[in-house]
């Protein structure tokens, strides 16, 4: 169904290849949550942003997701949405299944290794998105603006199944947008 992919596109842009796999020694460990692995140089609340959400995701808890989703990108999406009989929450519900698979009564989120793509295209993440229709080059200008800066970031998830016993990357050198917004805060375009 194409509004389906576009749900998932838009919750997370999903791109190829930015290279090879962060150093080990940075990772931030816990038994309960997701670990997360970062690069040397990658900044921390860039870090906490994309974890945040995908224990959003991982815990279906749409307010959560609200509260690190980047607020006019929310506003642009839903909008969008609408206009093709869905809305925001929907859509998060969607994604939300985006990792069950058949034959697994549950899965949990393991490991999330994340850094800065080596090239980093932000012009390209916007023309994508004005070109699907999902917000206009004024939206666009205005998260400029906003923005104390805007980052390219690639990561790879891993998820554990019911009754496996080793976690599977579930998403590979995909990429997500984050930004640092002029009210000091760390957002996520997902």
């Amino acid at each position: 169904m194409k509004i389906k992919g576009l749900y998932l596109c838009a919750a997370v842009l999903l791109l190829t290849g930015c290279g090879a796999k962060p150093t080990e020694d940075a990772a931030t460990e816990s038994d309960e949550m997701l670990v997360v692995t970062p690069d040397e140089d990658f900044d921390k609340n860039y870090a906490e942003a994309i974890k945040t959400y995908f224990e959003a995701l991982e815990s279906k808890d749409f307010e959560s997701y609200k509260s690190i989703a980047y607020q006019p990108y929310q506003e642009a999406f839903d909008a969008f949405l609408s206009d093709n009989d869905s809305n925001l929450e929907k859509a998060f519900q969607e994604v939300c299944t985006e990792f069950d698979e058949d034959g697994y009564e549950s899965w949990k989120l393991t490991e999330l290794n994340v850094k800065y793509c080596e090239k980093e295209d932000v012009d390209n993440f916007f023309s994508t998105y004005e070109q699907a229709g999902i917000f206009d080059e004024d939206f666009s200008d205005a998260a400029r603006k906003d923005a104390k800066e805007i980052r390219d970031i690639e990561f790879t998830l891993y998820a554990l199944y019911s009754g496996d016993e080793e976690a599977t990357p579930v998403v590979q050198s995909s990429e997500m947008m984050v930004i640092h917004a002029q009210d000091d805060k760390y957002y996520v375009f997902a």
